[in-house]
């Protein structure tokens, strides 16, 4: 069974203590089951936080009990940036990760969430499958083993005052990741781009710190953001990668077999996380639309891409000869 926490990031050790009483950490041999702790910092609602409690019911009952999967959702373990830092100590075996993520220690997976880009998810993982053998080593070097991905998007706007156009978007405080590369994209469209916790957005828009959130409408659903910011803009910013990752040590460390029932484990829940993205986002505007929240339709979303062209081009090319390969990929997979 998985057992999903909420708890605060201040306790990650003791956590890690307890769960360590409780089996083997992963690829010990120790007492007990192996235990594989899993950081999501999205609710368990959401698309994927549905897939890991799947992914941890597979393990489970596959290995006979022998492995446990051991899931902290809503980001109960700290930030994106937490989990990733926690994946490469070793503190936390499991996490998926964008950008703000991931891209502390391989920097040239931002490239795939610049915004714009795709109009659609198959587009993307197209050239996320491309790239693959190169991030997988890209990965490694890093400290962690590439299982699989989830994706998200498309990311949308939702505001406590509507944004029906550019004009709109000037001056507006607008959450993002803490990535750099989301922090460009919100300025470049005359928004001030502050990186902000997913946890802390909520109180974020109910006090006024921030006027806007991005995010995909399952996401912002799931978050209940929609009780006080009552407007979504589908202005379609980004799809993007969720790179489902493992320490590379602990990895190594665990049986084969287990390491086998892991990765097909999660072969399987990442394909029926992807093939459920649209129904999710369909259902989630309708719930939204329901709860009194109005979508606004962009007419004009190609001149906002245009605003921020010259952003993607300049960040594009601060990369070495591996970021040029993914740029090369990403540009014969993304818009016409």
């Amino acid at each position: 069974m998985t057992r999903a926490r909420t708890v605060p990031a201040a306790l990650l050790a003791a956590i890690c203590l307890v769960l360590t009483a409780c089996g083997s950490p992963a690829g010990g041999d120790g007492p007990g089951p192996v235990v594989i702790r899993y950081g999501n910092i999205y609710p368990a609602s959401t698309t994927f936080g549905k897939a890991v409690d799947r992914m941890a019911e597979l393990v489970e009952e596959r290995s006979g009990g022998a492995v446990r999967v051991d899931v902290f959702h809503s980001g109960a373990l700290g930030s994106e940036q937490t989990h990733i830092e926690g994946v490469r100590e070793g503190s936390l075996e499991m996490a998926h990760t964008g950008t703000a993520g991931i891209a502390l220690f391989v920097p040239e997976t931002a490239l795939f969430e610049q915004w714009y880009a795709f109009d659609d998810v198959d587009a993307l993982a197209g050239a996320f499958d491309e790239a693959r053998p190169l991030l997988e080593r890209m990965y490694s070097d890093q400290g962690f083993v590439l299982l699989g991905t989830f994706y998200n998007g498309p990311r949308t706007l939702i505001s406590t005052s509507p944004i029906r156009s550019l004009a709109d978007m000037q001056g507006k405080q607008l959450r993002v990741p803490g990535s750099d590369l989301y922090v460009r994209m919100a300025n470049g469209l005359g928004a001030r781009g502050v990186s902000l916790p997913l946890g802390d957005a909520y109180t974020g828009l109910q006090t006024g710190t921030i006027d806007a959130l991005e995010g995909s409408p399952d996401d912002l659903r799931s978050g209940g953001y929609g009780d006080v910011a009552p407007y979504l803009t589908l202005d379609e910013h980004v799809f993007h990668p969720l790179s489902i990752v493992y320490t590379r040590d602990a990895w190594e460390a665990l049986a084969p077999e287990h390491r086998g029932l892991v990765r097909a484990a999660v072969d399987e829940v990442s394909r029926e996380q992807r093939g459920a993205l649209d129904q999710a986002n369909a259902d989630a505007l309708a719930e939204l639309q329901d709860q009194g929240v109005e979508i606004i339709d962009l007419p004009d979303r190609d001149a906002w891409a245009d605003r921020v062209a010259g952003t993607s081009a300049e960040f594009a090319g601060r990369f070495g000869p591996d970021g040029q390969r993914i740029v090369e990929i990403l540009d014969r997979a993304g818009r016409p």
